[in-house]
């Protein structure tokens, strides 16, 4: 009897332990910052975690540049390799050796691994480390990789008198270096969790707009024999990486996408220590690699990321990486076997997205609409007529009528419409301000409005219109619930007409 106090005060107190564990865990959970914009580091990470054990034999490692740049789901549609990206936001060449040993304790028969080489010649920011490290569950791979990485900043810390080095115990309790965060908070940090994190994309973000501004010439092999100084860090990580991958018999391909800022240095570099090592190195910065896929720099590299592929470059290049895999390492083409059945499931909602990326890339007012003409799609439009900006030629008006809207807004005066799945279940046109509101496909509640000064579109009480002059269009996935595209297209600048050549006001749509 005397030992019943004992007990039921050691109970409180494992329960008090466990209630503070869990409650420490969540707000860790809650405070990490959740990487899911166009890089996407933590949703690949995640991800990752989601697949088969034994079920890919290639892997894609390095920065954001194979991030936009390799799609793992294109490897399958073609050749049909089974592969996931691994890439991260300026991936510093410690995680990305990290993240291969972390890889071959699920997936422990991998044939190939293909490294993306632009980090091997900077320093990289401590975020870019926490991108990287801060989704894996911590283990002995990721505590290997605290360890090197504080000494190393340590290090420079000392010789540079730069920021203060991380401590290895912020990286083992995250929650010590965001305690802050708690004033940007957002609706994902506390829901994140709660959702599906596999990834059908594999590690892939379609990226879509294009014209990249700027010059770019490609390497001129013959002109100079000068290196570049790798970092000492990187270079240490990349030994790590090569012998890890002779030891495990995986062929690593080194690779360097198209980038307007690389150097024939660095690639005189990165040649040399393919050579050294025995490993091939390809280089789509070589005049003989692009004219070998057709590369355009113009049609092929973002505008707001000239340095990154959009997905017309991403399937230029991946298509010529997996001739490459097929042709000369020992990966299999799985479809048709058991080892196809997740990638065929998430094949589907791939193809999807790059038509949702395509849209980028309809110059045409009329084209545009043709092609937002699906089943998943509804489009909301409402006019900001101001100054006269959405006088149409009657060619694009005779489009326009054609998918049933009326043109009136043409020569004048407010309008709002939806076009879902083939019919429009909401057409207003008229001289005074319109406001309408109604509930989408999906469930989704929906406002439209328009005046001479604004054109306004909101879904779920947030506006995802860019309202400016002109007829304001939004795309809306409502099998995703996600909103595909948003522009405005108006009359307020003179451009050629690739039709008729000449010059002249011509409807121009602005993202």
């Amino acid at each position: 009897m005397k030992w019943k106090p004992y007990f039921a005060r050691a109970g409180k107190g494992l329960a008090f332990f466990l209630i503070a564990a869990l409650l420490f865990c969540l707000i860790t959970r809650i405070f990490t910052p959740k990487w899911s914009g166009y890089w996407k580091s933590s949703d690949t990470l995640t991800g990752f975690y989601q697949l088969e054990e034994d079920s890919i034999d290639t892997l894609i490692i390095g920065s954001s540049q194979v991030i936009s740049g390799v799609s793992p789901m294109e490897l399958y549609q073609n050749q049909g390799i089974s592969a996931y990206s691994l890439g991260t936001e300026r991936q510093p060449v410690l995680c990305s050796y990290t993240l291969l040993k972390e890889a071959l304790d699920t997936q422990p028969n991998l044939k190939a691994v293909i490294f993306e080489v632009t980090e091997l010649f900077n320093v990289c920011d401590e975020a870019s480390y926490r991108k990287g490290l801060d989704y894996l569950p911590l283990n002995a791979n990721k505590w290997e990789a605290i360890q090197s990485h504080v000494s190393w900043a340590e290090k420079r810390e000392q010789e540079q008198n730069g920021e203060a080095a991380p401590t290895a115990l912020s990286y083992v309790l995250p929650i010590i270096a965001y305690h802050d965060r708690w004033n940007q908070l957002e609706k994902a940090d506390f829901t994140y969790w709660r959702e599906d994190r596999t990834d059908p994309y594999r590690g892939f973000s379609i990226q879509t707009n294009q014209g990249a501004k700027g010059t770019y010439e490609p390497l001129d092999e013959d002109a100079s024999a000068a290196l570049a100084q790798p970092e000492p860090e990187a270079m240490e990580a990349f030994t790590n990486l090569v012998s890890l991958c002779k030891e495990r018999n995986i062929d690593l391909i080194l690779l360097k996408t198209p980038r307007s800022d690389w150097t024939l240095e660095e690639y005189n570099t990165t040649q040399l220590l393919a050579q050294q090592n025995d490993l091939p190195f390809l280089d789509f910065n070589l005049p003989q690699l692009q004219k070998a896929i057709g590369y355009d720099y113009t049609v092929d590299n973002l505008y707001r990321s000239p340095t990154h592929l959009n997905l017309s470059g991403a399937q230029k290049v991946t298509a010529y990486l997996g001739d490459y895999l097929a042709d000369h390492c020992n990966v299999a083409d799985v479809r048709g076997t058991q080892a196809a059945e997740a990638l065929e499931m998430e094949l589907p909602v791939y193809l999807d997205g790059v038509e949702d990326g395509n849209l980028y890339l309809k110059e045409d007012l009329a084209n545009f609409l043709l092609a937002c003409q699906k089943g998943r799609y509804s489009v909301l439009l409402a006019v900001n007529n101001k100054d006269g900006n959405c006088a149409f030629p009657q060619a694009y008006r005779d489009a326009l009528t054609g998918l049933g809207l009326d043109t009136r807004f043409c020569d004048g005066g407010n309008y709002i419409a939806v076009l879902e799945c083939g019919t429009i279940p909401l057409q207003q046109w008229g001289g005074a301000a319109l406001s309408q509101s109604l509930t989408l496909a999906d469930g989704a509640y929906a406002t439209l409005t328009s005046s001479t000064s604004s054109g306004t579109l909101s879904i779920g009480g947030e506006e995802v219109d860019a309202n400016d002059p002109g007829l304001n269009i939004v795309v809306y996935n409502h099998e995703t619930g996600q909103v595909v595209d948003a522009i405005a297209c108006n009359m307020e600048e003179k451009v050629l007409d690739k039709k008729t050549g000449e010059t002249g006001l011509m409807p121009v749509l602005r993202r």
